[in-house]
């Protein structure tokens, strides 16, 4: 787990820095948000096309 720190005793480059870990932070999580999302859609479509075929094996049986 990440340590934590007081940003009232930090410099301006550490607080720099930070920010920039920060941003990075937001970006990874932001992109791994939109890509779930995008998973997730693939899946309900797959299920969804399982549960069309399902149905149709079933008439034919």
């Amino acid at each position: 787990m990440a340590q934590s720190i007081n940003i009232t005793e930090l410099n301006l480059p550490q607080l720099e820095m930070l920010k920039n870990q920060l941003d990075q932070e937001v970006e990874f999580l932001s992109t791994s948000i939109a890509q779930l999302k995008v998973v997730q859609t693939k899946y309900v479509e797959a299920k969804d096309c399982l549960n069309v075929l399902n149905k149709s094996n079933e008439g034919m049986g």
